[in-house]
């Protein structure tokens, strides 16, 4: 959500609060006038952002930062940029929205056991956060888990371990595939890991994409 001049309620009252908390005098009223305005706009410029005077997820993002409540999600192996494709515009200008950190912590924290149990083998990001746009423009589903940071598309550098080999060593670990609630198979080219809630069962959601069987797959790569 971004917030703007003529906006009103408590996600103002929010904002005006955190900016009053970092040294900007406004009243706390609730409105979006003027005074917040150029507040908003005296931030932008400071932390060398566009400078438009509206509250969008980037600005919201550098203010909890600035405030010490958000943490910018990182692991020893991966960050956030890497999460981010060359291609989703939207993304690369706005970068991922803020309530999705806490997914992106979580899913690069469970890559992070996935490395480790492959001998420390560097897992590549071929895709992973993608923008509504982005995710409608190259097919993904409409409820996609791409769209809330929650799901990557990942492989072995250099193939060095093969996708089939890599959905194999998941599949047949049970700590490992508990730690991913959907699971997509079948490419040569990556598998999908994702962080949804794990069914009822116990067991990943599995679909299959490319191959359509185990065999099919090893043939492939």
């Amino acid at each position: 959500m971004s917030l703007k001049v003529g906006h009103k309620g408590e996600a103002v009252k929010a904002l005006q609060s955190q900016l009053c908390a970092l040294g900007y005098r406004l009243a706390e009223d609730g409105i979006f006038g003027y005074n917040t305005l150029q507040a908003v706009r005296d931030f932008q410029k400071q932390k060398q952002l566009k400078v438009d005077g509206v509250a969008g997820p980037c600005t919201m993002a550098q203010v909890m930062l600035a405030l010490g409540t958000l943490r910018i999600p990182e692991t020893p192996h991966y960050q956030m940029s890497e999460f981010i494709s060359a291609k989703d515009a939207e993304a690369i200008r706005n970068g991922i929205p803020f309530i999705y950190y806490e997914n992106l912590q979580t899913l690069m924290n469970r890559l992070e056991i996935l490395r480790d149990s492959i001998g420390g083998q560097p897992l590549v990001i071929r895709s992973g956060y993608r923008s509504p746009d982005y995710n409608k423009k190259v097919g993904g589903a409409a409820g996609s888990q791409h769209q809330f940071a929650k799901a990557a598309d990942i492989y072995v550098r250099d193939y060095a371990i093969s996708t089939y080999e890599l959905a194999q060593h998941i599949m047949t670990d049970d700590a490992l595939k508990r730690l991913f609630g959907g699971i997509g198979l079948g490419s040569v080219k990556n598998v999908h890991v994702d962080i949804r809630a794990v069914k009822n069962t116990g067991k990943p959601t599995l679909w299959w994409y490319g191959s359509k069987s185990w065999g099919a797959w090893e043939r492939a790569t």
